[in-house]
């Protein structure tokens, strides 16, 4: 999936819904998701995951999960592209 990078960390997902942040070389948390082949997204310290028809909210400081929501169909989600 796509890495997203805030405050200093790298946030990547693996293929099989893991998610890692890490800061200055150390893994600093992982969750797992039990999702498959999600995407990330950052907003205000908090990383979002959403995979299939899910939601997932986790603190990106911690790297506890703050919600999951589920949705009747599955959510279409594309990578944001910077062009100049």
């Amino acid at each position: 999936t796509n890495p997203v990078i805030a405050d200093n960390t790298l946030f990547l997902a693996t293929k099989n819904g893991i998610v890692y942040a890490i800061n200055e070389s150390k893994i600093q948390w992982t969750l797992s998701t039990k999702q498959s082949d999600g995407t990330l997204l950052w907003w205000n310290k908090i990383l979002f995951f959403a995979a299939g028809d899910h939601v997932i909210a986790i603190d990106a400081l911690t790297g506890k999960q703050l919600w999951d929501n589920s949705f009747s169909s599955a959510i279409i989600y594309q990578c944001p592209v910077a062009s100049k």
